[in-house]
């Protein structure tokens, strides 16, 4: 995982904490939760950038209106696994040989040569993230003179009688706790927990224009600020790079998806990318417009069976010039090759 922004406040919790415990108790019979808390903001906290990875830089960026949108993957391990997929090994099943490519010393100790082997290794599973969303608003009736009450909400409904409920929960209580420092549960009515279900399963995925796309990347520095320039001049570039194969049409999300793009390079191959996390793109062998227009549910079932994972070391971009070209099925030489 990348280094994680630094924030003033503990990062996770191992266990659920007493507060939270006490709020369990008492909730009544049957009723829904939802994790939240309402905290003041004051003007030392927006001056100091505190909350720059809400994209929350000044008293501007709030208003009583529900804002929602994806944590940054930088703020600590749990908002980390929120939103990047995970590649766990699969240990009951047997390992297979896989062609492993590195460099050793010539013969005379001056220089390298590339080689190949076979290492046995397990095979993985793709697991896809929660993609759970933050939602926050300015309480205009709760304004103080140190600053502005806020109320943050996870907006994933949870049942105390599903069977994963503590764990679920753990994990909503420590995205909160990242993001905010401060943690709650409140009681959550079946027909506003329809309405977070149906909000959250639909990603609203539209193109970008390059108006829409620098609005896009201003809010994703926004958020990398407190991880230093260099940071995002290697985002920016990624982008760039990903830009120079010329895709049809690049994607974002208007439900919070900040940081991923759905980039339509043909009519059986995407990409899903995240400038936020220096880790690997994904590869989906299917056409974006159909990708596009699936729930957040029936879109990870569709990526974890089909995916190219391309990890960013130095020849990730030849790797996806390949991949595209042969998609497209371009013979063309590329530019500076011999024929």
């Amino acid at each position: 995982m990348p280094r994680s922004s630094p924030l003033p406040w503990k990062k996770t919790f191992r266990k659920l904490p007493p507060v939270i415990e006490d709020a369990l108790v008492q909730l009544a019979p049957g009723a829904l939760c939802v994790v939240g808390c309402t905290k003041v903001l004051t003007e030392e906290e927006l001056a100091a950038g505190t909350y720059q990875h809400l994209c929350i830089a000044t008293k501007v960026d709030l208003s009583p209106e529900l804002q929602v949108l994806l944590p940054s993957p930088n703020v600590g391990p749990t908002s980390h696994a929120n939103a990047i997929p995970e590649e766990r090994p699969l240990k009951d099943r047997p390992k297979y040989a896989k062609l492993m490519h590195g460099r050793a010393p010539s013969w005379n100790g001056e220089r390298l040569h590339r080689t190949t082997f076979h290492r046995e290794v397990w095979q993985r599973e793709l697991v896809p993230p929660a993609m759970a969303l933050l939602g926050f608003r300015a309480l205009a009736s709760c304004a103080t003179e140190s600053g502005i009450t806020v109320h943050f909400q996870v907006q994933e409904a949870l049942d105390p009688a599903d069977p994963q409920f503590r764990d679920k929960l753990l994990r909503c209580v420590n995205l909160l706790q990242e993001n905010v420092g401060a943690v709650g549960v409140q009681a959550l009515e079946h027909a506003a927990a329809d309405a977070l279900r149906g909000f959250s399963e639909d990603l609203g995925w539209c193109p970008l224009d390059e108006a829409s796309t620098e609005a896009v990347l201003a809010r994703i520095a926004q958020r990398s600020a407190g991880r230093g320039g260099e940071v995002f001049r290697l985002m920016r570039e990624r982008f760039d790079c990903i830009r120079k194969l010329e895709p049809r049409r690049i994607l974002h999300s208007a439900r919070g998806f900040v940081g991923y793009f759905l980039i339509d390079y043909c009519d059986n191959l995407a990409v899903f990318e995240n400038l936020e996390v220096d880790n690997a793109l994904y590869v989906v062998r299917a056409d974006a417009a159909s990708l596009g227009r699936m729930p957040r549910q029936e879109l990870f079932a569709r990526v974890g069976k089909d995916v190219q994972r391309i990890v960013h070391t130095k020849d990730w971009m030849q790797q996806l010039d390949n991949i595209v070209r042969l998609a497209r099925d371009d013979q063309s030489p590329r530019a500076g090759e011999m024929i």
